[in-house]
C-alpha cells in the first residue's frame, strides 16, 4: 500500500525564487549558502538577489566555518555587563554564550549536528541511519518501524515501549550496533529516539516494496513525536525544534513532505488550537500514529527531529546567559513561520500606539479590573488599546494577526504569552504579573528579542484570595486573580509606550508610511 495524501492548498508562484517561499531576510541567507540556488541566480538576471548581496559571505552561524561576525545574529544580539551571577569577564565572552546556549552555535554544540552513521550502504535502494549523539535527530533512508505492538484502542500517551525487538531495521551494508547502543543512553519520551531505536536491526532481505511494506511513505516524512497540544508554549517547542533540525540537515524547508504524529495515546494527537500551524511545513495533512496500528509502515526517506524536552534544550530546559538577548535562530523562525502562514503586518500607525491586553476565561490568574486598566490606556495620548481573549473560540490564525499587529502585548503569566514570539520586532512584552515564576516569559522575551517589563511593586498588586495549588493544597500564587493599580500600570506603559517609539525599526516603518502617504497624496 502506498501512502498518497492530497495537499490541502495550492499556491501560485511567478519565480523560481517565490517557490522556496521564504520572506526576503532568509531568502538570501538560503540562496547565498546553496551553492546550486546561488549559481542559478547569479545566472538570472530577474534574481532578485543582487551580486553584491550573494557575495557578502554571510551565513546562518550554525555551520562550522561560520564566524560569529558574518552571522544572522550578528547584529541581533545584544548583551550588557554586568551579569547578575556567574563568571563572566567581558561583554564578548557573555555574547558568545548566549550563542552557544540559545542561538545558531545550539545546533551545532553538545553533538546535536554530529553524523553519526550508524547504518550505511553503498546502494541507493538499501538503508541509511545517520544520528546525532544520543540519537536526539536522526535522518534515515528506507526503513522500517512494525506497530504490531501499538495497541491503539487501549494505548497510553508518553509510551516508549511501542516498537520491540525485530520491528525497527533496514537493510545495511554496514551496521554498527556498538555505536548505537553508546548513543542509547538518553530514553526519555520527549529528549531523544533512543526507545524507538534501540532494537534497531540489520537484515539482508529486507526491500521497501509491497512484500515487505503494509504501507509506503514515498515523500520525505517527517516523523515527530509531540508535547502537549493544548498548551502554546509546550507545543510551540516542538515547532521550533523542528525548525531547527530542517537548519540541521539542510533542509530547503519543502512543504511537499509528509508528517507522522508519533502519537502512542488511544485517540491521536488531534491538535485541535494550533493545527494551522502545520502549514509552515507541509501542504499535506498530517498523518496520526493511531491510523498505522498494526502495520509494518516504510519509509523512503525520514526526518527524526530535535524534540521539545531534551535536555538544555531549545527552549524548554535551556539554560540562558544574563544580560543577552535577540537570538537569530528564533528571529528566523518566527519570521519563518510569520510568511508562510500569511499573517501581515498592517502598522506601524503613523500616529498611535497599538496596545493589547490579553484576557483569560479561565478560573485562575484573571485580571479582575481589566476594564478598568483599558480605560486608562485608551485615555492615554497616542494609544489605541483593546482587550482580546484567545479562547478555543477564535481561529489561531486570527490571534496571530491581532498579535502581530500589537506594538504592546500585557497579559497575565501563562502559555498564551507565548504569542509574545509572534510580535513585530520592535514591538514589548509586559507580563503584568509573572506568578513568582520570573524566568519563564522573561526568558522567551530575550530569545525573541523583544522588551519584556513585569510588576515589581507587590504593595500595589491585589490578590484575590490565597491561592492554593489543587493538588497539594500548598499556597500558589498561580492559582487566584489579581487587581493592578491602575496609575502604576499607566506608568510602566508609558516607559513601554516610549521604548517602542524609539525602537529603530519602528521609526523606519514610520518613516516609510509617511513617505508612501505623501507619494499617495501627490498622485491625488
Amino acid at each position: 500500500m502506498r501512502l498518497l495524501l492530497f495537499p490541502l492548498v495550492s499556491i501560485v508562484f511567478s519565480h523560481w525564487t517565490d517557490e522556496l517561499d521564504l520572506p526576503s531576510e532568509l531568502l538570501e541567507y538560503t540562496i547565498r549558502n546553496r551553492p546550486h540556488l546561488r549559481k542559478r541566480c547569479e545566472s538570472d538576471s530577474n534574481c532578485p538577489i543582487s551580486e553584491e548581496v550573494l557575495s557578502n559571505g554571510r551565513c546562518w552561524g550554525h555551520e562550522p566555518d561560520c564566524p560569529f561576525d558574518k552571522s544572522y545574529s550578528a547584529e541581533r544580539i545584544v548583551c550588557s555587563l554586568p551579569v547578575a551571577a556567574g563568571k563572566i569577564q567581558n561583554r564578548k565572552v557573555q555574547r558568545d554564550h548566549f550563542f552557544e546556549q540559545a542561538d545558531w552555535g545550539y545546533l551545532r554544540g553538545n553533538g546535536r549536528s554530529e553524523r553519526n552513521g550508524i547504518c550505511t550502504s553503498g546502494d541507493a535502494e538499501k538503508s541509511r541511519l545517520v544520528c546525532s549523539d544520543h540519537l536526539a535527530h536522526c535522518t534515515a533512508e528506507n526503513i522500517f518501524f512494525d506497530f504490531s505492538n501499538l495497541h491503539a484502542k487501549r494505548s497510553k500517551r508518553y509510551r516508549d515501549d511501542v516498537i520491540q525487538a525485530g520491528q525497527v531495521g533496514g537493510n545495511c551494508d554496514n551496521f554498527n550496533k556498538k555505536l548505537l547502543d553508546s548513543h542509547t543512553d538518553r530514553q526519555s519520551y520527549l529528549q531523544s529516539w533512543g526507545a524507538e531505536l534501540k532494537h534497531f536491526e540489520a537484515s539482508s532481505e529486507f526491500v521497501v516494496d509491497d512484500d515487505h511494506c503494509d504501507v509506503i511513505f514515498e515523500k520525505l516524512t517527517i516523523v515527530i513525536k509531540l508535547d502537549a497540544s493544548i498548551n502554546m508554549f509546550h507545543h510551540f517547542c516542538d515547532f521550533i525544534n523542528l525548525y531547527a533540525s530542517q537548519h540541521i540537515n539542510g533542509s530547503l524547508f519543502d512543504t511537499d513532505v509528509d508528517i507522522l504524529w508519533w502519537d502512542t495515546f488511544s485517540n491521536g494527537f488531534v491538535d485541535p488550537y494550533f493545527k494551522p500551524a502545520w502549514s509552515a511545513f507541509t501542504q499535506n495533512p498530517p498523518v496520526e500514529l493511531i491510523a498505522l496500528d498494526g502495520k509494518k509502515v516504510c519509509f523512503k526517506k525520514a526526518l527524526l527531529p530535535l524534540l521539545a524536552r531534551q535536555r538544555y534544550g531549545m527552549y524548554y530546559n535551556m539554560p540562558m546567559t544574563d544580560g543577552c538577548s535577540g537570538s537569530g535562530l528564533m528571529h528566523a523562525f518566527a519570521h519563518h513561520m510569520l510568511h508562510r502562514l500569511r499573517v501581515p503586518q498592517k502598522g506601524p500607525m503613523r500616529d498611535k500606539i497599538r496596545v493589547t491586553i490579553l484576557s483569560r476565561s479561565t478560573m485562575h490568574r484573571r485580571i479582575i479590573n481589566e476594564k478598568e486598566l483599558l480605560a486608562r490606556l485608551q485615555s492615554m495620548e497616542g494609544v489605541e488599546a483593546k482587550i482580546v481573549d484567545y479562547n478555543g473560540k477564535v481561529p489561531f490564525l486570527e490571534q496571530l494577526e491581532v498579535t502581530h499587529n500589537s506594538d504592546i502585548f500585557i497579559g497575565m503569566h501563562g502559555s498564551g504569552l507565548t504569542h509574545l514570539l509572534f510580535l513585530p520586532d520592535w514591538a514589548a512584552i509586559f507580563e503584568i504579573y509573572n506568578c513568582e515564576d520570573e524566568s519563564c516569559y522573561y526568558d522567551l522575551a530575550r530569545l525573541r528579542g523583544v522588551r519584556y517589563k513585569t510588576w515589581s511593586n507587590m504593595t500595589l498588586l491585589t490578590r484575590h484570595g490565597e491561592g492554593r495549588h489543587p493538588h497539594n493544597g500548598s499556597p500558589h500564587a498561580k492559582f487566584t486573580d489579581y487587581s493592578f493599580d491602575v496609575d502604576e500600570f499607566e506608568r510602566i506603559v508609558t516607559q513601554l509606550v516610549e521604548y517602542v517609539k524609539r525602537h529603530p525599526q519602528f521609526v523606519d516603518a514610520r518613516r516609510k508610511l509617511r513617505r508612501n502617504e505623501s507619494g499617495m497624496k501627490e498622485e491625488l
